[in-house]
């Protein structure tokens, strides 16, 4: 492995490190804030009632942000191995090509006995 591409794998593992510990700590602080406000129930009710309303506001963001992260990850090694994407996408479209090229001269193939069967059924009738 080279530096440079050392480098980048470096650079890849910390991106989807970072990415998913901002998308999944709002979930767990919610679920703590929670946890927090079933304890302290019964001792500050006031508190309690105020962590719930936080906690139901904040559910729906941090839900929004763990089904993100499960997007950003496909993302991130899209943008971090272009050169990878790029080899693999001309290899995918040349044979892409090639199949095209073979199904073509296939079906070609066929119309061709189609025809020729046809103007032979067209010749032997005329000529009768």
């Amino acid at each position: 492995m080279t530096y440079q591409s050392k480098r980048r794998s470096e650079r890849l593992i910390a991106s989807i490190v970072v990415a998913f510990i901002l998308c999944w700590f709002p979930h767990h602080l919610f679920n703590i804030l929670d946890i927090i406000s079933i304890q302290i129930e019964l001792s500050n009710e006031e508190m309690s009632l105020a962590l719930d309303e936080i906690v139901g506001r904040g559910v729906y963001i941090s839900g929004a942000l763990v089904f993100i992260s499960s997007c950003i990850n496909p993302l991130l090694y899209a943008f971090a191995a272009r050169r990878f994407q790029n080899h693999l996408r001309f290899a995918k479209i040349s044979k892409l090509f090639e199949q095209m090229s073979q199904t073509v001269t296939e079906e070609d193939k066929k119309k061709s006995l189609v025809v020729t069967k046809q103007e032979d059924t067209l010749v032997s009738t005329e000529n009768l």
